[in-house]
C-alpha cells in the first residue's frame, strides 16, 4: 500500500479507471472490449475525461456495484489523486456531477461533499468554493459549514 502513495497520480487514476470499468462493465465484457465498444461511440474511457468521470460519479446501477463504485471514487478523492487541478475540463465535469448528487443517495452525496471540501481547498478552490457553497446552502454536511 505504501508503495501506492508514491505511484504518480495518473497512474493511480488508470489503475482506479480499469477497477471501476471492470465493475460498470456489462457482464462477460473485457476492459478491453469495453473500451472498444466506447471508443466507437466516441467515448474516451479515462479518468481524466470529464465526461467519463462524470458518467461514473452519478452511476446508479445496481445498488450492489453502484455503492463499490462509490466508495472508490470517494477514496480517490480522499487521497488526493482523482482530480487532476491542471485539467479543467474534468474538474468542470465533477463540479457539474456535484450538483447532481444532491438528488442522489444521501451518504454518498455527504462523503463525496466531505473528501472534496477537506482535500481541495488550496490544490482546486474553484471547485472546493463551488462545492462550499452547494453545502452551505443545502446542508449538507458541517465540513466548512461554519466557516465564512
Amino acid at each position: 500500500m505504501a508503495m501506492s502513495r508514491t505511484m504518480p497520480n495518473a497512474v493511480r487514476r488508470s489503475r482506479l479507471c480499469k477497477k471501476l470499468v471492470k465493475l460498470v462493465a456489462p457482464e462477460g465484457m473485457t476492459y478491453e472490449q469495453y473500451v472498444i465498444e466506447c471508443t466507437a461511440n466516441g467515448i474516451e474511457v479515462s479518468l481524466d475525461n470529464g465526461m467519463f468521470l462524470h458518467w461514473l460519479l452519478t452511476y446508479e446501477g445496481m445498488t450492489r456495484i453502484a455503492n463499490e463504485v462509490r466508495q472508490l471514487l470517494v477514496k480517490a478523492v480522499e487521497d488526493h489523486y482523482l482530480l487532476d487541478p491542471n485539467n479543467i475540463e474534468q474538474i468542470e465535469y465533477f463540479r457539474d456531477a456535484m450538483v447532481d448528487l444532491v438528488f442522489m443517495d444521501k451518504n454518498y452525496t455527504v462523503a463525496m461533499y466531505k473528501a472534496v471540501l477537506t482535500t481541495t481547498k488550496t490544490t482546486i478552490p474553484d471547485l472546493f468554493n463551488a462545492v462550499k457553497k452547494i453545502n452551505k446552502s443545502l446542508g449538507l454536511t458541517e465540513v466548512e459549514y461554519f466557516n465564512s
